[in-house]
C-alpha cells in the first residue's frame, strides 16, 4: 500500500515538472521577437542655443526627431509592428554639433538600434455597459471610465491620448514655423552682407578710377 502510494506521488510529481516545462518562456524568447541587424537614423539639427546642454545629453527635441527618424525607417522597412522605439533592444544614441546651410551650431542626433515586435493585441472585447435605473431606461455613464470601456483602455484614456496628440501636432507646427522664420531671417541678413559688400566695392572701384585719372 505504502509502495503504490509513493509511486503514484511520483508520477503527480512527474507530470508537475512536465507541465512546468511546457509552459516555461524560453530566456531567448525577447531576442527572438527582435531584428537580428540595427537601424541607424538621424534627425534635422536643431538650433538650440539655450538648451543645448540637455540637447547634447539626449533630452530634446533633436533626440525626439531622430527617434521620429528611425521610427519611420523601421516602418517604412519592416511594418508598423517593428516601429516603436521603446521595444527596441541594443540602443545608443549620440548628439553633436553640425553646421547647417544657413544655421550654425545646430544639435544633431544618430541613434540606432534593433526593432522588436509589438505584441499582437487579440480581439477587442465587447463593450461593456452597466444599466442604470432612470427614467424606465438603461443609461451608461459615460464620465465613469470604470463603467465603459474600448478594448483594455478607458474611454477617458482615449481622451486623453487624443489631446495629447494634438498637442503635440502643435508643437511640431511651432517648431517648423520658427524653423522656417529663422530661416527667413538668415537669409535677410546673408542679403544685406552680400548688398552692403557690393556696394563697398562699387564705391571702391569709383574711387580707383577717379585716382587713376588723376595719376595719368
Amino acid at each position: 500500500m505504502i509502495a503504490a502510494a509513493r509511486v503514484l506521488c511520483g508520477a503527480a510529481a512527474g507530470t508537475a515538472l512536465l507541465i512546468a516545462g511546457a509552459t516555461m518562456e524560453p530566456a531567448g524568447a525577447q531576442d527572438d521577437a527582435c531584428k537580428a541587424g540595427y537601424v541607424n537614423a538621424t534627425g534635422r539639427g536643431k538650433w538650440r542655443p539655450f538648451s543645448r546642454g540637455k540637447e547634447l545629453e539626449g533630452n530634446g527635441a533633436a533626440m525626439r526627431d531622430a527617434v521620429a527618424a528611425w521610427e519611420r525607417e523601421v516602418a517604412s522597412t519592416h511594418g508598423d509592428r517593428w516601429k516603436q522605439w521603446e521595444l527596441a533592444v541594443g540602443k545608443s544614441h549620440e548628439c553633436g554639433i553640425t553646421q547647417g546651410k544657413v544655421l550654425n551650431n545646430l544639435v544633431q542626433c544618430t541613434i540606432k538600434g534593433r526593432p522588436c515586435a509589438a505584441p499582437e493585441r487579440g480581439a477587442a472585447p465587447a463593450v461593456v455597459a452597466v444599466p442604470e435605473r432612470g427614467n424606465g431606461r438603461d443609461r451608461v455613464d459615460r464620465d465613469d471610465d470604470r463603467r465603459i470601456r474600448y478594448g483594455s483602455r478607458s474611454w477617458r484614456y482615449q481622451i486623453e491620448m487624443r489631446h495629447q496628440q494634438r498637442l503635440a501636432e502643435w508643437r511640431n507646427r511651432r517648431e517648423n514655423w520658427a524653423w522656417r522664420r529663422e530661416e527667413a531671417r538668415q537669409r535677410y541678413l546673408q542679403a544685406r552682407r552680400d548688398g552692403t559688400e557690393a556696394r563697398a566695392r562699387a564705391r571702391a572701384d569709383a574711387r580707383e578710377r577717379y585716382l587713376a585719372r588723376w595719376r595719368d
